[in-house]
């Protein structure tokens, strides 16, 4: 993931932080730290950078979303939409107006959250092969129309939501 002046950020899952590295490689800083508690994050994994240089992480160990300031400072924290609370978090994508589509992949679900995350709504939510279905959405983006485009990880396959 880029941010908004050509930065690398990568999410280390094993160490709870996103390090942030210069277009050249260069190691600048780092962005939370391993725990449970406020900006602190447990295997971190998807990440986008909203409109603004925000940067929204999937906080999977956490059961949370948390939003750091483009000076890296927590923001807002996100413990779930509608329904279950968010179960084993994977990817995340934002839209063009800086909406959070998350993967809630135990939940079989995406969650659609506002930018200040509140619940507009859920994709899928039944386990399954069939029209509709997920099995444990990973990762997902949207293309230049906005359409959601989903891996459906354990059905080896991706979806395309309109």
């Amino acid at each position: 993931m880029l941010d908004l002046t050509g930065n690398i950020l990568v999410s280390e899952y094993a160490n709870g932080r996103i390090s942030v590295f210069s277009p050249t490689g260069a190691w600048i800083r780092k962005i939370g730290s391993s725990g449970i508690g406020h900006g602190q994050l447990l295997h971190p994994l998807g990440i986008s950078v909203d409109s603004r240089g925000n940067t929204v992480v999937c906080d999977r160990g956490n059961a949370r979303i948390q939003i750091f300031d483009k000076n890296d400072k927590p923001i807002k924290v996100i413990t779930s939409g509608q329904g279950p609370q968010f179960s084993n978090l994977w990817g995340l994508a934002l839209s063009s107006n800086d909406d959070i589509i998350v993967c809630d992949s135990s939940n079989h679900r995406l969650q659609l959250l506002s930018s200040e995350g509140q619940f507009l709504k859920n994709l899928g939510g039944v386990a399954g092969a069939a029209d509709g279905q997920m099995l444990y959405p990973a990762e997902v983006a949207l293309d230049k129309d906005g359409n959601i485009i989903l891996l459906d990880y354990n059905n080896h396959q991706f979806q395309i939501w309109g």
